[in-house]
């Protein structure tokens, strides 16, 4: 089970990954888009607990940098962090209700937009807080949107694929 929910997240981060480089600028949000491998991070996490939440948020994050060439390592490194710390505190929670996922997906997107820009500012990237709060402001917004059309058909495929499993 594990390794076929392994492999079906994998197809779906590819997805996730061709899905937003492929997105038309008509469905910006004042200049913010969805970051639809956050939101990934953030119900696989939510499932499967910080450890392998985290992992799970590296990987996908490391496969993002890759991909989009920029900044290597800073989604890799913000993911983790962003899944481990969710899954820390969203183990025990009640799933099934919609809720749950609506909030983690808010705290865990203001989360990764706050630590993508202090660790860029470490690494000596000089984005504009203007602009780091206004994708903050709209691109958590959108993420929070995209919950319940996107919660009920995750949680059937974890639900279904993990229940026997001691993830």
């Amino acid at each position: 089970m594990r390794l076929r929910y392994g492999l079906i997240l994998a197809v779906m981060v590819m997805a996730g990954l061709i899905l937003g480089s492929m997105l038309p600028g008509g469905i910006l949000l004042a200049g913010a888009l969805p970051d639809l491998l956050l939101i990934l991070v953030v119900y696989n996490c939510m499932f499967t607990g910080p450890v392998i939440g985290g992992a799970a948020g590296f990987a996908v994050g490391l496969a993002e940098d890759l991909f989009l060439g920029r900044f290597i390592g800073l989604n890799a490194l913000v993911k983790a962090m962003v899944g481990f710390i969710v899954g820390r505190t969203s183990r025990a929670i009640f799933k099934e209700n919609l809720w749950v996922p609506i909030l983690n997906v808010f705290w865990g997107s203001l989360l990764n937009f706050v630590l993508v820009y202090i660790v860029g500012r470490i690494v000596g990237n000089r984005w504009p807080l203007e602009l780091a709060l206004w994708r903050l402001a709209f691109g958590t917004l959108y993420n929070v949107c995209l919950v319940p059309l996107t919660y009920g058909a995750y949680f059937d495929f974890a639900d279904h694929l993990l229940k026997s499993s001691d993830i």
